[in-house]
């Protein structure tokens, strides 16, 4: 699995957007794809190759990154890192949901 020293590394595929950055961060960490292989048109399956373990694993890591649950509907109809990166702004926009790292470490659940 590739190695991170920083966030200043990551290819965002929404330079604006902590959920991009934070979710390519959690791409990479959970699967075999690199960063520089990261963009929104990219299919995970088809594009990086992920298959039904790494989708399962990147789910659980997202929905553990926001303390969340993505309804299995939710995860079956993302195919790109646009999709699930434009599911993942809509569910966070529709409550107040902040990364797991970004809260103060008394809030985080161990």
């Amino acid at each position: 699995m590739p190695e991170l020293s920083s966030e200043a590394e990551l290819p965002i595929p929404d330079a604006g957007s902590r959920v991009g950055t934070v979710l390519v961060r959690l791409i990479v960490e959970n699967t075999r794809v690199a960063p520089g292989e990261i963009a929104d048109d990219k299919r995970l399956r088809e594009d990086l190759g992920l298959d039904s373990f790494d989708l399962v694993c990147l789910a659980s890591a997202v929905e553990d990154e926001w303390n969340i649950r993505l309804a299995d509907d939710e995860i079956t109809g993302i195919a790109t890192i646009e999709d699930l990166r434009a599911a993942l702004s809509t569910r966070l926009s529709s409550s107040e949901v902040e990364p797991v790292a970004a809260r103060p470490a008394a809030h985080r659940q161990g």
